[in-house]
């Protein structure tokens, strides 16, 4: 694999090491390896996991370092620019760009709260609750994901329909006094 990469023929030298990983997980170097390969082919995303797992086989661990601080940039840049996509009102593409990045990044519970911010800006209100939700899962500590929460619980879909529901107003105040404990000095 490693001759196939020098010889930049990158495809094949995918398709073998991804045979020989599902024979042999746990074969670090093969890792480190395929996420060389990947990264040659301009996959960070799916590079990185396996340059992650082969840090300690690699010749030369700093250059592992760079290409997994290269790949924190390129994430930030990515979820910034679907962020700037949903300012301008390009939701669809926005909520595009953030499924993609979650799926890349399962941890980041921050990845899950800001497609559930874009979901709700589409109006899907019900999936964009379970993201919402299932950022708090992640991490309890999100105040904007409580914000968010008690917005929808108090609005709802249909302001008349929420102030009716005594649950949805119980709910909304719950989250509005989550975030006011993480964050006090946002109260107002």
């Amino acid at each position: 694999a490693q001759i196939l990469i020098q010889l930049k023929r990158e495809s094949e030298a995918i398709n073998g090491l991804r045979a020989w990983l599902t024979r042999k997980p746990g074969d670090l170097h093969a890792h480190y390896l395929l996420g060389v390969a990947l990264r040659n082919q301009g996959k960070s995303e799916t590079a990185t996991p396996h340059l992650k797992a082969g840090v300690g086989t690699s010749p030369d661990r700093s250059g592992v370092q760079v290409v997994i601080q290269e790949w924190a940039r390129d994430t930030q840049s990515l979820r910034t620019k679907a962020l700037r996509d949903l300012d301008n009102g390009s939701v669809d593409r926005a909520i595009s760009q953030l499924k993609q990045l979650a799926d890349d990044h399962p941890e980041d519970a921050t990845l899950v709260l800001n497609l559930g911010m874009a979901t709700v800006a589409s109006g899907d209100m019900d999936s964009g609750k379970r993201y919402l939700e299932q950022s708090l899962d992640m991490n309890p500590e999100l105040e904007l994901a409580h914000r968010q929460l008690a917005g929808i619980e108090l609005r709802g879909k249909n302001a008349d329909a929420a102030r009716k529901n005594p649950q949805a107003i119980e709910a909304g105040i719950q989250h509005l006094r989550k975030a006011i404990a993480i964050s006090p000095e946002n109260s107002s």
